[in-house]
């Protein structure tokens, strides 16, 4: 910095100490400042200011330098979406002409390196007599927080196309436009993985208007092969920040392909996976024309983008399983009900038939007899699968109306009374006198048989303890014994009169038909061997 000519030979030591200190001053700064002449030349800039443009932190004193820096200063900014700054509208030249700038937003543009965004600060400098000598510049780096800006805009369109997409191929070119226009790079490319043919297939991609990576993309990637192939056999994000200078050999023409794909204007490139918790579902790639030394957060913003789309994917899978499931119960209800119930009422009439036969061998009938009761058992299950399927989908009608469900548990004690005794089980019972719900009294008289009629058959020689008790708006049934439920999938135990609570389907059935009335099935385990199922039922049946 110039000393002030007006200062004396005597004052030269304290004018250099006074320049040092603002030149110390001024590098430690955070922001970058530049100082022009009346003549528009530079003759100061700070080191934040040469590190915005990517040049050597300490200053060399040469003057081309300074020339070729302020040139950059003066040709490199343009409006924050890229386009064009008009020259009346430069911080810098505005501030010559005497105006004041404060907060003007411009992109500063850095041969391969890049681009910024900075908010700029100018001034005139004026002497005590008004006088101008040039002007001074600030530039502060808004880059991370206009980044950080596109990239809340990218996650809303991107959730908006998620919420409207009906197909994978709907969203995937609209995710990769998004996902490009909030970084500001040329290309966006996104892999999903095909399991059968165990390759990333190319889904959607998206170019900058001129642009084409078309020589550089393929349809389909195997495990392991180029950027996107290692993302997908390492399940880790990948960072280039200079194709020419990076090291990475995933194949042997892989430094050739970088070499291709500099030619084409690709400087570096980041890769993430596309993720639904562990699983790789695809791979995201983008390519930039410059070359990018963020990485680490840009890998951070975009891994976050990703998992947008590996959660619709999941979310799509879900629903397609769903929908299958749903055309499966259809077909299986359709078989059972048509196909099997068919023949196995046709074997109970002909063994009833055949029994009933003057002349038939008396010798025959208990097996006649058995064979009608094996048929009419496997009929119930049947019945009670058809009944199950339809109720999970929603396709069951209740038959509605007021019984007394105290009444209803009664009977099932008492019709398990004979078979308790016999297994050394004591029943214990805690029930209100009545207890009016709304409900389908054959379907919740099934939940009972089942629930009781378990706990009996669990435990040989323990107590069995029942409850129902009545909450405010809601009956609940607890039972409670000291086996240990095993397994709550569906059993296929045989109904007979004897044991009313070893229904076809056990449980499954009955979280089913609980689930229709609005009310809840809930098994628990005590510390000490045992089960507790509770049973939570509106009063006022489900709602309408």
């Amino acid at each position: 910095m110039a000393t002030d000519p007006a200062r004396g030979d005597g004052d030269a030591g304290a004018c250099e100490a006074a320049d040092r200190f603002a030149s110390v001053l001024f590098d430690s700064l955070q922001v970058g400042v530049a100082a022009f002449d009346e003549d528009g030349r530079l003759v100061f800039a700070n080191r934040a200011l040469r590190a915005l443009y990517q040049l050597p932190a300490e200053d060399s004193g040469d003057r081309a330098e300074l020339d070729t820096l302020g040139q950059l200063v003066r040709q490199s900014l343009a409006l924050p979406d890229g386009a064009a700054l008009p020259d009346a509208d430069h911080p810098v030249e505005r501030a010559l002409g005497g105006e004041t700038v404060d907060g003007a937003e411009v992109r500063i543009t850095v041969p391969d390196g890049p681009p910024r965004h900075a908010e700029v600060n100018a001034r005139p400098i004026r002497s005590t007599d008004g006088l101008r000598f040039g002007a001074v510049t600030a530039f502060r780096d808004v880059t991370s927080r206009h980044r950080a800006d596109r990239f809340r805009t990218c996650e809303l369109l991107v959730a908006r196309a998620l919420a409207e997409a009906t197909t994978v191929a709907d969203v995937s070119s609209a995710f990769t436009r998004a996902v490009a226009g909030a970084l500001g790079w040329s290309h966006a490319r996104l892999w999903l993985v095909d399991e059968v043919a165990d390759v990333l297939r190319l889904v959607g991609q998206w170019d900058a208007p001129g642009r084409t990576l078309d020589s550089l993309t393929t349809a389909t990637i195997t495990r392991g092969w180029g950027v996107g192939g290692t993302v997908w056999a390492t399940g880790e994000p990948l960072w280039i920040p200079d194709v020419l200078a990076s090291d990475l050999a995933t194949t042997g023409d892989f430094a050739e392909r970088m070499r291709r794909a500099a030619a084409s204007g690709v400087r570096s490139v980041v890769s993430v996976p596309v993720r639904d918790g562990r699983a790789v579902l695809g791979v995201l790639t983008c390519v930039a024309d410059h070359r990018e030394y963020d990485g680490e957060r840009l890998v951070q913003d975009l891994g976050s983008i990703a998992n947008q789309f590996g959660h619709f994917l999941s979310r799509r899978r879900a629903d397609d399983l769903a929908v299958e499931l749903s055309r499966t119960r259809s077909d299986f209800r359709t078989l059972v009900g048509e196909q099997l119930r068919a023949p196995l009422a046709s074997i109970v009439r002909h063994a009833e038939a055949l029994a009933a036969t003057e002349g038939f061998p008396a010798a025959h009938g208990p097996l006649l007899r058995a064979l009608g009761r094996d048929a009419a058992a496997i009929r119930a299950i049947t019945d009670d699968l058809i009944d199950l399927t339809t109720l999970e989908a929603g396709l069951a009608g209740l038959d509605l109306c007021r019984f007394d469900l105290a009444a209803v548990v009664a009977d099932t004690l008492a019709a398990l009374g004979p078979t308790a005794l016999a297994s050394g089980v004591v029943l214990h019972r805690g029930l209100p006198e009545h207890l009016s719900v709304r409900g389908d009294v054959g379907r919740l008289r099934s939940v009972v048989d089942a629930v009781i009629g378990d706990a009996v058959a669990r435990s040989p020689g323990g107590d069995v303890y029942v409850r129902l008790r009545d909450e405010p708006g809601v009956a609940e049934l607890t039972v409670t014994d000291p086996g240990v439920l095993p397994d709550v999938r569906p059993r296929t135990r045989r109904r007979t009169p004897e044991s009313p609570g070893t229904g076809g389907l056990g449980l499954s059935r009955s979280h089913a038909i609980v689930r229709a009335h609005g009310g809840t099935l809930t098994v628990t385990y005590g510390y000490h061997p045992g089960t507790t199922v509770t049973v939570r039922l509106p009063i006022d049946g489900p709602p309408d």
